[in-house]
């Protein structure tokens, strides 16, 4: 729609190619939308697996847990507002939580390094999750489609 006006569309002085091609661009566009949000969104759900596998095998957290977290995760990725809540609450708080420990206690240099990391994860997971717009894209989709 790069030759057309916004004007020409509401007037409806387009012909049926610019209808055409101005419909295939937003389409394109939404799909761009679309694929990010889920990018972001697995991105989220494969950590949380990865690191409640990586509790369970230090011995942090039971199976119990990494059961819950996996179908939290599969929940995410199917588009489950619900899980998305859930999801922003529970990272909120650990990176709270991650950043209290971060600051209050002493530990070696990797322990602080992979509690930083964690801090950043939970707030950019936080964010992302709340307030993406292709997040939110995503999640409409995969419940909808």
């Amino acid at each position: 729609m790069s030759s057309t006006s916004w004007k020409d569309d509401i007037n409806g002085n387009l012909t049926p190619e610019q209808k055409q091609q101005a419909m295939h661009e937003a389409q394109q566009k939404r799909e761009g939308i679309i694929a990010t949000g889920k990018a972001i969104v697995y991105f989220i759900a494969i950590f949380n697996i990865a690191f409640s596998a990586l509790d369970l095998i230090v011995g942090a957290s039971g199976i119990v847990s990494l059961v819950i977290q996996i179908a939290l995760s599969v929940a995410l990725m199917s588009g489950r507002n619900w899980a998305r809540i859930l999801f922003i609450i529970g990272m909120a708080l650990s990176a709270i939580v991650s950043l209290y420990a971060l600051l209050s206690y002493s530990h070696t240099t990797t322990q602080n390094f992979l509690l930083f990391i964690l801090v950043i994860f939970n707030v950019l997971g936080t964010v992302f999750l709340f307030v993406s717009k292709s997040v939110s894209e995503f999640m409409y989709f995969a419940k909808n489609g």
